[in-house]
């Protein structure tokens, strides 16, 4: 039937992709690429949550969904060699639209809720500098800590200009070294990830070695920690799009 579902990020009125385009990019590059894994992180907004199951439904991704055996915190996730191997290599989680903690296990569409494994930075930009987790209390048990890196230019809308100079690997680096006495990021959210240095400092920091004026030096193993960079995607309905209302 009809459908109101359209993709944005966080400034809808910039523009809103077609979930149809997106899930079947999606799906192409999963299924063409059989060594990589997807971390995708839905963000909801009110009357989507169902036309996005829906979408994901139709569009044969739920069928590369790992799907967790535990209850409400997962003890210990899959290795990436072994969500390879079971062919479960894209983790959904969900936020917004009434979606609430539910049981690992027993999450519908395998969307896990990302309240129940996230801790993660301030989301709008206000916090470019620390390493302070947004959640109160103990986050050592929450599976993923996530860096939200990007901010927005004077028009106060995300900007490729923007996004090269937070993207730089000085500046990554400074922010990750803000987290060296707390708990280390193993996802960094960028907007424009082509803009900059993102993927030579998440390979750097993969492999356990540090960049120092073209050198490559050993870094200890306590201070190094799996990245994942991700983008998000939010789930809006085009009406609100229309009327260009901000999502973030």
């Amino acid at each position: 039937g009809d459908s109101n579902l359209g993709f944005c990020d966080r400034s809808c009125g910039l523009g809103v992709r077609d979930p149809k385009d997106v899930l079947t990019n999606l799906k192409t590059f999963i299924e063409t690429n059989t060594q990589e894994i997807l971390i995708i992180e839905f963000s909801m907004n009110d009357g989507s949550s169902s036309d996005l199951r829906t979408a994901l439904q139709y569009s044969g991704l739920l069928d590369h969904v790992y799907h967790p055996q535990d209850e409400y915190y997962i003890e210990e996730w899959p290795t990436m060699q072994q969500l390879i191997d079971d062919n479960t290599r894209i983790l959904l989680f969900g936020s917004g639209d009434g979606m609430e903690s539910c049981p690992a296990y027993d999450c519908d569409d395998g969307i896990l809720f990302a309240g129940d494994h996230f801790s993660r930075t301030e989301t709008d930009g206000s916090d470019l500098d620390s390493c302070d987790s947004t959640r109160s209390g103990d986050v050592v048990n929450v599976g993923y800590f996530l860096m939200n890196h990007y901010g927005e230019n004077k028009m106060k809308v995300p900007s490729p200009k923007k996004a090269r100079e937070l993207n730089s690997y000085s500046n990554l680096e400074a922010r990750m070294e803000e987290c060296q006495e707390k708990r280390l990021p193993n996802l960094l959210a960028v907007e424009f990830w082509d803009e900059g240095d993102v993927l030579e400092f998440v390979n750097i920091k993969n492999s356990g070695k540090n960049r120092e004026g073209g050198e490559y030096l050993l870094a200890t193993p306590e201070n190094v920690e799996e990245v994942v960079v991700e983008e998000e995607e939010e789930s809006i309905d085009s009406e609100d799009a229309e009327r260009g209302l901000l999502r973030g």
